[in-house]
């Protein structure tokens, strides 16, 4: 599965990011309860002039900049109708901070496209300005989020030096499908949601899970979203968010972590991957229900959970896609009953009874040999989370457990269906009952030769 660029994405959240000009604010000892010192506001308004000049020049050049326009605008507005009160002055100053830091690093950003890669400017110029209005919007989800902050990555690897015409154009029209889902899931267009929430309580730790289905004019978005939230002591909150991301035929691997103390945002970082030839096939959830019985929520993308069945220390479950199907992600989540009354400590996982290799990380996967299988296992607030890769599909078997209670399965699917299980444990008893045949009856024999006086050697 080779990337169309094998490189790494790592940014601040923007969101969380503490505007570098609050500083001055801090310096000043300045507080919400106080008054913002006059010379901070002045400065902010000379910096909206700034920003309004290059907008305007912008425009004039035929470029899509209408809603960073309006950003600056709303900002300039803000400050002027925030009546100089306690408080109420300093909190509209931090905002309108935060906003123009924002708009400043995409300025900057478009005025290095303008200059490398005029070309695609206009396109890239057109997604960024999207992406802003969504943002200005305020009441941007971690989901959008997601979405754009991947169109966001996608713009920048398309303006890479030395990347071919063909391919930018390609990664441009994605980055502008993704900011289309994340409107759609703000706005509530075509969009298939399911959210799932579980986690250990008592340990302070909350998890929820999102799978979207977006239906968009160009191309299906299919995303996989898990946030697992962690509360400590000293009242700090660490949220680690995981994001799978399929574009048609195209898959973005997204890990965020960021820090809350004492209500303050601390940065946090994204790393962001990408590789084309392999998406998102299904997602399958494992749950204790009543009775110990052990229950199955299925997202079917292209490949369909045909079956599974659970004994003591092993998970089956039977999929399949159209032959030809090309490589397809499968994410499994087991919830930490399951796994413990499966008695599961080290987990393999086998595919129609071959082991299969386990991956360092996760975005390991994506760079790995495109013929092999590979898999990827965290542990989660909820219990046990693994990405499968399985490059070929028909019909296939995999198997979940300890290595050792997979020595003798034998997954026959194609044979015999939904009673593979019982075909299974019987064809592993026969044969632990012939090796021990065969052993018994060897060492029988042995002594015999032994007592006729037969060389050790032979």
């Amino acid at each position: 599965m080779p990337s169309v660029l094998p490189r790494i994405v790592v940014a601040a959240l923007l969101l969380l990011t503490l505007p570098l000009s609050l500083e001055a604010l801090e310096a000043s000892n300045t507080s919400p309860s106080q008054d913002a010192p006059p010379g901070l506001v002045r400065q902010l308004q000379v910096r909206i002039e700034n920003l309004s000049r290059i907008v305007d020049e912008l425009a004039g050049k035929g470029f899509d900049v209408g809603a960073i326009l309006e950003a600056i605008t709303r900002a300039k507005d803000t400050l002027a109708k925030t009546p100089p009160m306690r408080g109420e002055e300093a909190r509209a100053v931090a905002q309108v901070m935060t906003v123009l830091q924002r708009l400043e690093r995409l300025l900057s950003r478009i005025g290095e496209i303008i200059e490398e890669r005029p070309e695609l400017a206009g396109q890239s110029i057109e997604i960024l300005n999207s992406i802003e209005a969504i943002y200005a919007r305020g009441d941007v989800n971690s989901l959008a989020v997601s979405l754009l902050e991947s169109g966001r990555g996608l713009v920048d690897d398309a303006l890479s030096p030395g990347l071919d015409p063909g391919q930018a154009v390609s990664l441009l029209s994605r980055a502008r499908t993704l900011a289309m889902a994340a409107r759609q899931v703000i706005e509530g267009g075509p969009v298939s949601l399911k959210v799932s929430k579980g986690g250990d309580s008592e340990g302070g730790s909350n998890t929820e899970v999102n799978i979207a289905h977006i239906l968009t004019t160009s191309q299906d978005i299919k995303v996989y979203q898990s946030e697992e939230r962690t509360s400590y002591e000293n009242e700090t909150i660490v949220v680690v968010r995981r994001t799978i991301i399929s574009v048609g035929n195209m898959t973005i691997i997204e890990r965020e972590i960021s820090r809350t103390s004492d209500g303050n945002g601390v940065p946090g970082l994204r790393a962001m991957e990408f590789t084309e030839n392999v998406a998102m096939g299904a997602v399958i959830g494992l749950k204790k229900g009543a009775g110990n019985r052990v229950n199955v929520e299925k997202t079917e993308f292209d490949v369909s959970l045909e079956g599974f069945s659970t004994d003591a220390n092993i998970i089956r479950l039977v999929l399949s896609a159209p032959d030809g199907t090309p490589g397809r992600l499968l994410v499994v989540d087991i919830d930490r009953n399951v796994a413990r009354g499966l008695l599961i400590k080290e987990v393999a996982v086998r595919l129609d009874g071959k082991q299969v290799q386990i991956a360092e990380s996760i975005t390991d996967i994506l760079h790995g040999n495109p013929q092999e299988p590979k898999y990827f296992i965290a542990l989660t607030g909820s219990g046990i989370q693994l990405v499968i890769y399985v490059p070929k599909w028909s019909t296939r078997v995999i198997t979940i457990g300890a290595a050792a209670a997979q020595a003798f399965y034998f997954p026959v699917a194609e044979l015999a269906g939904n009673n593979v299980q019982w075909l299974a444990t019987a064809a592993a008893t026969a044969v632990l009952i012939f090796i021990v045949f065969v052993g018994r009856l060897r060492r029988v024999k042995t002594r015999d030769i032994y007592h006729m006086g037969v060389p050790d050697s032979f």
